[in-house]
């Protein structure tokens, strides 16, 4: 027992200098208040270093909200996002200028829907709730078949997403590219078919 908490107070001691030095380098640039917001999750922020801009999107109880901050003049241009009859669950950005959505329908049905939803447009409407599914086609309301998800990550660099179910043991990959050039190739389709091609692969965890 002695040597088992010997090795611990080593462990911990490693990490002490590291953990000052670091410190030390890592400073506050600058402060931003989000108004109206109380207890915010799924967080997720990008910096247009081109023209000072951050923008952050949080889940405020079931608002979808996205934050246009001036970081030059601290200025702070709040939109709420709705989906009519869908409830946001999660929020990342795919790129800067593209937010994917992770969205669920009734409790009744059990399902939940992907989208991928330009910023330019949401911030060019005037007001402060935005009504999304006026800025997308109703085909990229792309519903989520046979797994219940919860949460999600995306990667624009890669061109992927993986979602994870409510019950965390099974997960599903998106290849967004392949998606897109099959809908190039095959606009005269149907919908569904055409994005359940790219939607297919899930793996599921063992507890």
């Amino acid at each position: 027992m002695q040597e088992h908490l010997r090795l611990r107070e080593a462990i911990i001691e490693v990490f002490v200098p590291p953990q000052s030095a670091v410190g030390s380098m890592l400073l506050p640039d600058k402060l931003v208040k989000l108004p109206g917001v109380q207890t915010p999750s799924q967080v997720a922020l990008t910096l247009e270093t081109a023209d000072s801009r951050l923008l952050l999107t949080t889940l405020e109880g079931e608002n979808l909200l996205l934050f246009d901050v001036n970081l030059d003049t601290g200025g702070v241009v709040v939109k709420s996002i709705i989906f009519p009859s869908l409830q946001p669950l999660d929020v990342q950005f795919y790129v800067p200028e593209i937010m994917s959505v992770l969205l669920k329908g009734a409790e009744s049905e059990r399902g939940a829907v992907f989208v991928q939803l330009p910023v330019a447009p949401v911030c060019k409407v005037a007001g402060s709730e935005v009504d999304a599914t006026n800025l997308v086609e109703s085909s990229a309301l792309q519903p989520i078949e046979n797994l219940v998800a919860s949460s999600f990550a995306v990667s624009g660099a890669r061109k992927m997403a993986v979602l994870l179910s409510e019950s965390r043991r099974k997960i599903r990959l998106y290849d967004l590219d392949a998606e897109a050039e099959d809908e190039e190739e095959e606009g005269a389709m149907d919908a569904d078919s055409s994005k359940c091609s790219t939607m297919d692969e899930s793996l599921v965890v063992s507890p």
